[in-house]
């Protein structure tokens, strides 16, 4: 929730000074007002094909993240709720906004439309459509509603915004597309002559309804092998790290010659899709990197979520929750009993704050969106979703050797085929097209991965195929800036049981190594 002050004409103040607080006896403000600001702070119901209340409740409009739904065709629609931020009842019924940006994706012929509605708990305050044909980019659109319409209005902490993505009868079952939203908020006019004649406490410490929520920078996410030396350990220099965890790092796993520490830094602003693999019983260490416009001593509090829902990560949905509370000893969630232990660790590093958890699993977790939530003194809440990302496997599931190779084998029953293998220096990972494995198809293969930026020197990688005659081919893939490549390819034309060996090189670093066997059987 965001406040801007508005025009103030003829304020008369008296005001009476003492003990570092100022107590306003009278305040006056003919046809003065402010205006507060809310956006999406969670899920209500529903849900579209991509993205959540994160993606679209900025408090400045970002088009780089956005909510998707579903591809349409005739007569099919798609349907998504976020409840809004809590505000004041405005003490006025004019000057209620409801803003977004919005386009059609143009991946078909067909044309659907966007109808809004604002509702309270489930009633409806007012709602209206965006006709086709959508704008083909971003565009901003505003509705005022009228003042019966906001009159409706009675609780301003449950307001809810829904958005339907409609394709009617004049769509075709084929052609196919979707709308995608990228911002969302609602503006109320507040009239500020409601605090006459109140007494209003305004302190030393700048505290106020204006202050923004702390700002989530990024969370590194990193394991720990203490069985190795550290001869391929990560070196942290090269992007965000909380160097004090180095000093609790010692205190619990020793020298650094006596374990790895390896993982990667999502910054929040650029989406990684790189995913992050530990073993049951291997410590893990989740470090949370904030900063407050203020101070950032003022950060009173941080959770961290587990959810392992694919489309639609929410809060409400999570497996594990882990809280820091200033001043307080970590707060655990855990009704699965997956956790063994968790300790929590801060420090303050130039104007941030790191906030670090060090974790050991007792029972695997399926792929999960790590989801971050922060709030300041003021109480105002922070978010961020990292989605898909965190994987906790058994021992015996992990694709991660001491050789750094992983041997599977493919069958014909397989449809859906993913094979992972990490090591510190990146990830190699194959998947199929989604069709049956047999004899009477090609086997097609698409590999990609991502090399760890402290090996990452060119543009290219060299994947090798070691086929099961022993015969061998090399081809080349690109490498984005990023250390990401990805590349389809057809394994063999013919069916030719036995093992394969895929190897990817890098400047001469092996990134990972696959060996799997393709049956029949």
């Amino acid at each position: 929730m965001t406040k801007s002050k508005g025009t103030l004409i003829k304020i008369m103040i008296l005001v009476i000074v003492f003990s570092m607080c100022m107590t306003i006896s009278t305040i006056i403000f003919p046809d003065a007002y402010a205006e507060e600001s809310s956006r999406p702070i969670s899920l209500k119901g529903g849900g579209w094909e991509k993205g959540t209340f994160s993606d679209i409740n900025e408090e400045q409009r970002n088009d780089q993240d956005y909510i998707t739904s579903k591809l349409l065709s005739k007569n099919k629609r798609d349907i998504v709720r976020f409840n809004l931020e809590p505000i004041v009842n405005p003490g006025i019924k004019t000057g209620h906004v409801v803003s977004y940006t919005y386009k059609e994706d143009g991946l078909g012929i067909n044309a659907p439309h966007l109808e809004v509605t604002l509702q309270q708990n489930n009633k409806k305050i007012a709602a209206w459509t965006q006709s086709s044909p959508l704008p083909s980019s971003f565009t901003l659109a505003t509705h005022e509603l009228t003042e019966i319409e906001a009159k409706k209005i009675t609780k301003y902490d449950k307001l809810v915004i829904k958005f339907k993505a409609k394709c009617d009868k004049t769509c075709t079952k084929q052609g196919k597309d979707s709308i995608s939203i990228s911002w969302a908020e609602l503006k109320v006019s507040t009239d500020i002559q409601s605090v006459t004649n109140s007494q209003v406490q305004i302190y030393d410490d700048h505290s106020s309804k204006n202050k923004p929520p702390p700002k989530i920078l990024g969370v590194g996410i990193y394991k720990f092998d203490l069985d190795s030396d550290n001869s391929t350990s990560m070196q942290f220099d090269s992007f965000s790290y909380s160097i004090g965890s180095d000093e609790t790092d010692a205190k619990k796993y020793g020298e650094r010659s006596h374990y790895k520490k390896y993982g990667t830094y999502y910054d929040v602003d650029n989406k990684s899709t790189q995913e992050f693999f530990a073993e049951i019983n291997q410590p893990v260490q989740l470090q949370v990197h904030l900063t407050d416009s203020e101070a950032s001593t003022k950060i009173e509090h941080l959770s961290i979520f587990l959810d392992n829902s694919e489309i639609y990560p929410s809060t409400k949905n999570s497996n594990i929750e882990l809280m820091f509370d200033k001043g307080k000893p970590i707060t655990i969630i855990d009704h699965q009993k997956l956790i063994n232990n968790a300790t929590i660790s801060s420090s303050f590093e130039g104007r941030d704050l790191w906030i670090n958890f060090d974790v050991v699993f007792a029972k695997s977790i399926e792929k999960s969106s790590v989801i971050l939530q922060t709030w300041n003194d003021n109480r105002r809440a922070a978010y961020a979703t990292i989605t898909n990302i965190f994987e906790i496997k058994n021992s015996e599931q992990n694709l991660i050797e001491k050789n750094n190779s992983t041997k599977m084998k493919i069958t014909n029953q397989d449809l859906s085929i993913k094979l992972n293998t990490e090591t510190p220096k990146g990830t190699l990972t194959i998947k199929n097209y989604g069709e049956y494995i047999s004899p009477e198809h090609d086997l097609k293969l698409i590999i990609s991965g991502h090399i760890e930026k402290e090996v990452l020197k060119a543009k290219t990688i060299q994947l090798i195929i070691i086929k099961p005659d022993q015969s061998s081919s090399s081809i080349s893939a690109l490498v984005s800036n990023e250390g990401f490549y990805s590349m389809p390819i057809i394994l063999n034309k013919k069916w030719q049981e036995g093992e394969y060996t895929i190897i990817a090189k890098h400047y001469e670093q092996r990134i990972g190594e696959m060996i799997f066997n393709v049956s029949s059987k």
